[in-house]
C-alpha cells in the first residue's frame, strides 16, 4: 500500500514501532529470573523493570531487522516504542483526562484472575476449553414448608456464598414461592427466592443458585436485586477462604468439592451426579482455569465511549475490508461493557492514582503528585501500584505515532490525521481497533483511520498454528536467506485475501524465488538488445504514439494489454484485492510478455520502427506494477 501511493507522488507515512508486550514479557523475565533462582518479589519493583528493558534490549530488535529485510516501507527516523518518553507522557495524560470526564473510575467488579500471572485479565483473553465435568442436582427445602426447589450445578462448592434462589416470573410451578425463602444447605441460613426474566424456563431445573461473588451474570443479577456481591468462599487462587468454615483454605476443585459432595450426601439434599461437558475459561497465556472474582479495579466506561463510534459507524466514516467482519465489529460494538484497565503486574504504565499509606484512601489522580505531597506530606502517599492494560497504551499508538498532545498537536498530527488505512490481524478486532476507536472519537471527536483492513494469520504447510511447542516455527530471516525478501513477500499476498489465513509453503517460495530468476533474465535479455531502460516513461509513450501507425500486430496487441493490466493493477491497489491483480501481473509478465511478445520480438525485430520503445516501455511498466510486490529486484 505504501510503495504504491509512493508511485502516485502521495504523501505517505508509515511509522514503525514496537510494544512492550507487558504479560509476555513479564512471564518471560520471571522465567529467565527463576532459573537464577530469583523471582520479581525478591529484585523489588526497580531492579525488576531493569530486568525487563535488559530483556527488550536484548529481543526487540528481531521484528525491526525482520522488517527492514522484508523491505517494509516504512520511515524509521519516526519510529516508536509504546515505552519511550513521549508514550509515558501520553499516557498518564489520556488517563488523568479520562478521569476527569468521569470516563475512568474505580470500584468493585466481577473480573477474570488468572492465578499463574498473579493478575485479572480481560474477557477477550480468556480461551473457552470444553471439559468433562459432573453436573450435581442439590434440593433447597423451602422454609416453613416441606417443598423444596433442586438446582443444578458444576460447581458445589460455590453454594456456600449463594445469595439467592432466581426462578421466572411466570413459572407457574415457582409463581406462590416468590420472595419466600429457602434454607442454604450445610449453611443452614435462609435466602430469598426472587423471580428474574434472566431464568430460561427451558433448561435444567428451571431454578438458578445466585452467587455473586463467583459468577458473573450471577453478579449482574445481585446488583439488579440489591444482593450482596462480594461474599466470597473461594479466593482467586482456587482456595476456599475463611467464610468457607469447616472447608477453609482447602482446594476448591478437589478437596472442598468432594468434602461438600459428601456432606450434601449425608443430609439428604444431594439428588443425583450426571456427567456434564461443557466449555471452561482458560487464561490464555497462563494456560490455567481462571477464577471468576469481585475486586476493586480500575474500569473504562466503553459502553458510554461506544455511542460515538456507532453514530459514525453507521454513517459508514470507516470501512472495514473484508465487510463480513462488520458482524464481529457490531457485535462487540454494541454490547460493550466497562473495560477493567488495571492489571497487577510490575511491568508497563504504573496508573497515576494516589493514596494515604495508612488508610489507602484516594486522595488524587494526577500525572504530577507535587501538590499532593505538600498537601498530605511525601511520607504519608503511595501510588496505586497496579500498571495499565497493554492495550490502554496501544489505542493511543495514532496519537503517540504523529507527536499529538493536548496543548498543541504537532504538525506531523495534522498533516497525516486521519489515516487512510488501519492494517492489522483480524484477531485484535476487539483488542486495538475498537479501543483506539473508542480514544480517538472520544478526544478528537473524528475517526483515527478511513479503513481498516484486516488479514488472516500465517499458519504451517498443514493449516496449523505455529508454536515453538510443536516445533512448527519457520523463521523468515532463514527463508529471505535461502530465497530472498522478495519470494517470501510474493508468497505471502498472491493467494492470500483479506482476513483469511494463510497456509505457508517453502514450496510456493521457492516458485516465486524461480519466477524472480525469469523477471532478471526477461530484464537482461531486453537491456541487452534495446540498450538503457533508463528512459523517461511519458517521453517513450510519446514517441510511440507518433508513430502508432507503423506498430507491427504484436506490439499494438502487447501495448493494448499493457494499458488494461494498469487499469487492473490500479483497480486492485485502490479497493485491497492486492492477491487478485498480482496474480493478474505475474501471468502478464509469462505468459503475455515473456512467451509471446518476446518471441515475437526475435521474429520480426527488423521489420519495427519503435521495437526498442515498445519493449522498454513495457518493462518500465512491469517493473513499477511489481514494485510494490517485490521492491528489492525491481528497485
Amino acid at each position: 500500500m505504501t510503495r504504491y501511493h509512493r508511485l502516485k507522488w502521495d504523501s505517505t507515512l508509515w511509522v514503525p514501532g514496537t510494544d512492550h508486550a507487558g504479560i509476555a514479557t513479564q512471564a518471560q523475565v520471571e522465567k529467565r529470573l527463576e532459573k537464577q533462582w530469583l523471582s520479581r518479589k525478591k529484585l523489588w519493583r526497580e531492579k525488576f523493570i531493569e530486568a525487563c528493558k535488559e530483556w527488550v534490549s536484548e529481543y526487540g530488535g528481531n521484528i525491526q531487522k525482520q522488517m527492514w529485510l522484508m523491505g517494509a516501507s516504512v520511515s524509521w527516523e519516526n519510529e516508536r516504542y509504546t515505552f519511550d518518553t513521549q508514550s509515558n507522557r501520553l499516557v498518564e495524560d489520556v488517563f488523568v483526562e479520562l478521569y476527569n470526564r468521569w470516563l475512568i473510575y474505580r470500584g468493585e467488579y466481577m473480573v477474570n484472575y488468572s492465578p499463574v500471572l498473579e493478575s485479572v485479565i480481560s474477557d477477550i483473553e480468556v480461551e473457552y476449553q470444553e471439559l468433562d465435568e459432573k453436573m450435581y442436582y442439590v434440593n433447597y427445602f423451602v422454609s416453613g414448608s416441606d417443598k423444596e426447589i433442586m438446582i443444578a450445578t458444576t460447581r458445589p462448592e460455590t453454594m456456600l456464598a449463594d445469595q439467592a434462589i432466581a426462578v421466572h416470573p411466570k413459572d407457574k410451578r415457582y409463581k406462590k414461592l416468590i420472595w419466600r425463602s429457602v434454607v442454604l444447605p450445610i449453611v443452614n441460613k435462609e435466602i430469598p427466592i426472587i423471580a428474574d426474566d434472566m431464568v430460561d424456563m427451558e433448561f435444567g431445573t428451571w431454578a438458578l443458585k445466585i452467587t455473586p461473588a463467583h459468577d458473573p451474570s450471577d453478579f449482574e443479577f445481585a446488583k439488579r436485586h440489591w444482593l450482596r456481591t462480594n461474599y466470597t468462599v473461594i479466593d482467586k487462587n482456587g482456595y476456599m477462604t475463611k467464610e468457607a468454615g469447616t472447608f477453609a483454605w482447602q482446594k476448591g476443585t478437589e478437596e472442598a468439592r468432594s468434602n461438600i459432595v459428601e456432606l450434601l450426601r449425608s443430609k439428604g439434599n444431594l439428588v443425583r451426579i450426571e456427567p456434564y461437558k461443557h466449555k471452561v475459561g482458560f487464561c490464555s497465556r497462563g494456560k490455567c482455569r481462571v477464577e471468576s472474582v469481585v475486586s476493586t479495579q480500575w474500569f473504562v466506561k466503553a459502553w458510554e465511549m461506544a455511542k460515538k463510534v456507532t453514530a459514525w459507524y453507521e454513517k459508514k466514516e470507516f470501512d472495514i475490508i473484508p465487510s463480513r467482519y462488520e458482524k464481529v465489529f457490531e457485535d462487540w460494538i454494541y454490547n460493550l461493557r466497562d473495560w477493567c484497565i488495571s492489571r497487577q503486574l510490575w511491568w508497563w504504565h504504573q496508573i497515576p492514582a494516589y493514596y494515604l499509606k495508612d488508610t489507602w484512601t484516594l486522595i488524587g489522580v494526577t500525572k504530577d503528585p507535587r501538590e499532593l505531597e505538600a498537601k498530605y506530606g511525601k511520607e504519608n502517599i503511595v501510588r496505586d501500584p497496579d500498571v495499565l492494560d497493554t492495550w490502554f497504551s496501544s489505542e493511543l499508538w495514532p496519537f503517540s505515532i504523529l507527536d499529538w498532545n493536548f496543548e498543541n498537536p504537532w504538525e506531523l498530527f495534522k498533516k497525516f490525521y486521519p489515516a487512510n488505512v488501519l492494517e492489522t490481524w483480524h484477531d485484535i478486532l476487539f483488542f486495538w481497533v475498537i479501543r483506539m476507536l473508542l480514544m480517538w472519537y472520544e478526544l478528537t471527536g473524528e475517526t483515527p483511520f478511513k479503513t481498516i483492513y484486516l488479514h488472516g494469520l500465517i499458519l504451517d504447510e498443514n493449516g496449523k498454528k505455529m508454536s515453538k511447542s510443536w516445533g512448527n516455527v519457520i523463521d523468515p530471516l532463514e527463508i529471505i536467506e535461502e530465497y530472498s525478501a522478495d519470494a517470501l513477500r510474493l508468497a505471502t499476498v498472491i493467494g492470500n485475501t483479506p482476513g483469511n489465513n494463510l497456509n505457508f509453503s517453502k514450496t510456493t517460495v521457492a516458485e516465486y524465488w524461480l519466477f524472480l530468476n525469469k523477471l532478471w533474465n526477461i530484464v537482461r535479455f531486453t537491456w541487452m538488445n534495446v540498450g538503457d531502460i533508463t528512459e523517461d516513461r511519458a517521453a517513450l509513450e510519446k514517441e510511440i504514439l507518433k508513430k502508432k501507425d507503423t506498430l507491427l500486430p504484436y506490439e499494438s496487441w502487447i501495448l493494448s494489454r499493457l494499458a488494461k493490466l494498469n487499469e487492473r493493477m490500479t483497480e486492485g491497489m485502490e479497493e485491497y484485492t492486492f492477491s487478485l491483480s498480482g496474480g493478474e501481473l505475474l501471468s502478464f509478465i509469462r505468459d503475455e510478455f515473456a512467451d509471446f511478445a518476446i518471441e515475437a520480438y526475435k521474429i520480426e525485430k527488423g521489420q519495427s520502427v519503435v521495437w526498442d520503445k515498445v519493449m522498454k516501455l513495457c518493462i518500465l511498466d512491469i517493473l513499477t506494477f511489481l514494485h510494490p510486490y517485490a521492491p528489492h529486484i525491481t528497485e
